[in-house]
């Protein structure tokens, strides 16, 4: 898996892309494999290796969400820190938008110290 900094928008589109349009096939080849009632060695091995790559893909995917949960959360972030100023310059649609994600926020950045 990349770095967090290596990945942009255009080449997650094209991962997910890809996912979406070999997972089907993936999983056919799979069930397939798995509903035979006995399996040559050769077709127990393709089965194994099937196995091994949709596991990689469960993993590459775990990781993807993570980074995109990070993501989400930096940019939801800064969105909270522009109207907080906003707020404190007076604007009144502001301040009421940190008062209602105001304890939301400030319980999440309790959550991540704690896991720190």
């Amino acid at each position: 898996m990349k770095n967090n900094e290596d990945y942009n928008s255009e080449d997650l589109f094209k991962a997910l892309k890809q996912i979406k349009e070999t997972v089907p096939c993936l999983l056919e080849s799979i069930q397939q494999l798995a509903g035979l009632s006995s399996r040559t060695p050769g077709e127990e091995e393709e089965l194994q290796k099937l196995l091994g790559i949709f596991d990689q893909l469960k993993w590459s995917l775990s990781d993807l969400r993570d980074y995109l949960d990070g993501k989400l959360f930096d940019a939801s972030l800064t969105f909270y820190c522009v109207i907080k100023e906003k707020a404190a310059a007076g604007d009144v649609q502001a301040q009421k938008i940190v008062d209602d994600l105001g304890p939301w926020y400030q319980q999440i950045l309790i959550d991540q110290v704690n896991r720190n």
